[in-house]
């Protein structure tokens, strides 16, 4: 996918809208004068949420319209968003950690689950 505003090219519709809301606000907000006092409002195209500034309406609408998708920690059965960083740092955590001693290790892989029964089917998807 190319933006439609500079070079900026991405495979991912979700990190297009992140862009395109974070670098080319005209595209995420319409710009309202009130000519009574000359002050500028901006309304999202989306949902019609009015802000103050071009920044504001940006991340209304990349908090509030733009998805990005998610991986799942199987062992501590939390979604996280799917950025390495993100997910890396979660794994460092103490609620991670403390599920990983008490869990169930696959002898072949790093993949450990508190459940018999995962391990099973894992063990039985890899062999």
């Amino acid at each position: 996918i190319k933006c439609k505003f500079c070079l900026f090219k991405t495979g991912y519709k979700h990190l297009m809208k992140n862009h395109t809301a974070s670098l080319h606000y005209t595209s995420v907000c319409e710009t309202l004068v009130n000519t009574a006092d000359d002050t500028r409002t901006y309304r999202c195209i989306t949902c019609g949420t009015i802000t103050e500034s071009k920044q504001t309406a940006a991340s209304h609408y990349v908090s509030k319209h733009v998805s990005f998708p998610t991986m799942r920690c199987e062992l501590c059965e939390v979604d996280i968003a799917q950025k390495k960083v993100i997910f890396g740092s979660h794994l460092k955590t103490e609620r991670h950690r403390e599920y990983y001693r008490r869990s169930l290790r696959c002898p072949n892989c790093q993949f450990a689950t508190l459940s018999k029964k995962a391990l099973q089917k894992h063990s039985a998807a890899i062999s």
